[in-house]
């Protein structure tokens, strides 16, 4: 479910533009309706859950996420092996396309390929656009700045940079490409912080972050797949009734990496 294609589909600087303020629109509404505070961090995955989703967190995925219906359940899958802060940037992506984009996946499917194409070509450019809004808008970030005290951006450091990327609990290139977006660092400066996350030495960043006393959760992949608690114990729990198939057990067993689930108890054909 909204997977992206090989194909592109070119959008005019109108319509991206029409876009972006709407998703700058609809960011800051969805922000306000949940209460989520300028000034306080708060933790990407409680909040989406606390809505009554669900977020699986597989390693090895082999893509960056996509959203799936599991039972009843409307579930966001993340490829753990990705850092924490990348897999907060897809799972707000696609919390957008389950809010906004979800009822009108079906009437999409029955367009002809060229059209299907133009409208998925917008909402995945209206997510990008949704998910940089809600998780860095522009007040929030000059709200950080100016209570930390880091008024003159032509001096700004590493360790600002880091503070900044741990306040809004984003990836270290998605801070950076935000600060230069809302213009508080120029090009040439991002290129320069960029130049700590590279990938020809992946261990710089870690040795920044670390000397710069910061944690290094948000730029590692997790250890094991995380499934949410609620949610083994209720397939736990009707499997032991035998209210699931043993191929819906061998199914859910591979997807959500759990082999044990097929030894927990009774299940019929």
């Amino acid at each position: 479910m909204f997977l992206r294609t090989d194909k592109t589909v070119i959008l005019s600087d109108l319509e991206k533009l029409t876009l972006n303020k709407e998703a700058k629109d609809f960011a800051n509404e969805t922000r306000a309706k949940n209460n989520i505070e300028e000034i306080k961090p708060y933790n990407v995955v409680r909040f989406i859950e606390d809505q009554g989703y669900f977020v699986f967190q597989i390693l090895n995925l082999g893509t960056s996420g996509f959203i799936r219906i599991v039972g009843k359940h409307k579930v966001i899958f993340l490829n753990a092996s990705e850092s924490l802060g990348r897999q907060y940037y897809t799972a707000i992506h696609e919390y957008c396309h389950l809010i906004k984009d979800l009822a009108k996946i079906k009437e999409i499917d029955n367009l002809s390929e060229e059209e299907k194409e133009y409208e998925m070509s917008k909402m995945e450019y209206f997510a990008y656009k949704f998910t940089d809004y809600f998780l860095m808008p522009e007040s929030a970030l000059l709200n950080y700045l100016k209570i930390n005290e880091i008024h003159d951006f032509s001096k700004i450091t590493i360790k600002n940079i880091l503070g900044v990327q741990h306040h809004f609990q984003l990836s270290f290139r998605q801070t950076t490409r935000m600060l230069n977006k809302y213009e508080v660092i120029s090009k040439e400066q991002r290129d320069e912080f960029n130049s700590y996350s590279s990938k020809d030495n992946p261990e710089l960043l870690k040795k920044i972050t670390e000397d710069n006393k910061f944690p290094l959760g948000l730029i590692s992949p997790l250890a094991e797949s995380r499934i949410p608690d609620i949610y083994l114990d209720s397939i736990i729990d009707n499997i032991k009734k035998g209210r699931i198939t043993r191929k819906k057990v061998l199914f859910l067993a591979e997807l959500l990496q759990k082999p044990s689930l097929v030894e927990v108890g009774p299940n019929h054909e």
